[in-house]
């Protein structure tokens, strides 16, 4: 038994480290408590990360991505839309991505909504490069330099409001 202590006590202490610095890292940033209000358009993350804006949907083109769940999770499945100005019907230039786990209806291709959330600067591992080649073909939208992604805390359209699972 004593030949195995020396083996024992750094190896239980490097995977102890390791699950500490995983729990800590892994959680990422913390909830948003206050919301600032925002334009669909020149969103700074750095600046204001917490959100509540107004806009349309676009559902003309959704994409549909799978996160890997892991050992211990099931696949979580997001979709990625475009959200313009209230209003907008016609434009194309996508300033926010909406990155949710709630499925847009499939007949509604247009819904205005209030949006609660963070928001981040577009990265491969949230928006693949992919992603703007499929949103163009299938409804010609195109993202800007400043894009950002809202990932929602709330959504009310028609005075319903979704909340994502905890």
């Amino acid at each position: 038994m004593k030949r195995w202590v020396p083996f024992l006590i750094p190896f239980a202490a490097i995977v102890a480290a390791g699950v500490g610095a995983w729990l800590i890292v892994g959680r990422g940033p913390g909830a948003c408590t206050d919301y600032a209000e925002e334009a669909t358009k020149h969103l700074d993350a750095a600046a204001t990360p917490c959100v509540a804006l107004e806009g349309t949907a676009h559902y003309t083109a959704v994409a549909r991505q799978t996160t890997p769940g892991g050992l211990l999770g099931d696949d979580v499945v997001h979709y990625l839309f475009p959200l313009l100005a209230e209003g907008d019907l016609s434009g194309k230039e996508v300033h926010v991505l909406v990155r949710t786990t709630r499925e847009p209806e499939r007949l509604v291709s247009y819904e205005t909504m209030a949006l609660t959330g963070r928001i981040e600067r577009a990265t491969p591992q949230l928006v693949p490069y992919a992603t703007e080649i499929q949103l163009g073909k299938a409804g010609g939208y195109f993202f800007t330099d400043d894009l950002v992604v809202l990932t929602p805390d709330e959504v009310i359209s028609d005075g319903v409001v979704w909340r994502p699972l905890p």
